[in-house]
């Protein structure tokens, strides 16, 4: 089970497993606070959770899974990617998910 993320053409996944570092940026939506942004809008939505990731690095390491599924350093990789793909999505599609 994981998340999966669409933006154009492209898709992305991560586990489930993670999901705490997630809502401990938006507790409401998690990951999927970034569904129905445009790509445009969606940079600055995910430069904070990056650096949200990066300033709590210390607390959210309680959020990794004991099974091995998931990483913190895994999540900052994954949202690294999101980043890239909103900042060259020239045709500003709107990011969607499960």
């Amino acid at each position: 089970m994981g998340y999966y993320l669409d933006l154009g053409s492209k898709s992305f996944n991560i586990t489930y497993n993670i999901s705490g570092m997630f809502y401990s940026y938006d507790a409401e939506d998690g990951i999927r606070g970034v569904y129905g942004k445009t790509a445009k809008e969606s940079i600055p939505w995910l430069i904070g959770l990056y650096e949200h990731l990066i300033i709590n690095r210390n607390n959210l390491l309680q959020h990794e899974p004991d099974n091995g599924w998931g990483s913190w350093s895994g999540t900052v990789d994954f949202v690294n990617r999101l980043i890239k793909a909103a900042c060259e999505d020239t045709d500003n599609n709107v990011w969607e998910g499960d």
